[in-house]
């Protein structure tokens, strides 16, 4: 996967979150390498997957999930809700292990948050039909 990553970089797709941690980072002048283990990289990567799996959990969710009589928040279905903030959470559990400066993969910390976001909401507001039994 860091291979891939790596090429990816290096060819500037455009599927890959850079977030920096400085204001003064610039990609285009500085580039991102995950090979270069000895210095400090100045920004976050995170792959557009990461980020897209978690989403189809949540409106999944809110559309499977959801409707009448399932406790909602601004027209959020709880279940749907739970997703999302656990997707969060998973993202800030991630965190740790990345200001150590070693790459992880983001997609099991991030769908672990929001999977069991959603079955703990699911729980709370007893909504199973979407199992099928």
């Amino acid at each position: 996967m860091l291979t891939l990553a790596d090429g990816v970089l290096r060819q500037k797709m455009p599927i890959m979150f850079i977030v920096p941690k400085t204001r003064s980072y610039s990609y285009r002048s500085s580039g991102f390498s995950l090979q270069d283990k000895k210095e400090e990289r100045g920004a976050y990567m995170i792959g557009m997957g990461d980020m897209i799996m978690p989403a189809i959990l949540v409106v999944s969710a809110q559309v499977y999930a959801g409707g009448e009589g399932i406790l909602s928040v601004a027209g959020v279905a709880l279940p749907a809700l739970g997703a999302m903030i656990g997707g969060i959470v998973g993202l800030c559990s991630l965190m740790i292990p990345l200001n150590s400066g070693k790459p992880q993969p983001g997609l099991p910390y991030i769908n672990a948050g929001a999977i069991i976001g959603f079955l703990i909401c699911c729980a709370v507001t007893g909504s199973w039909a979407w199992v099928g039994f």
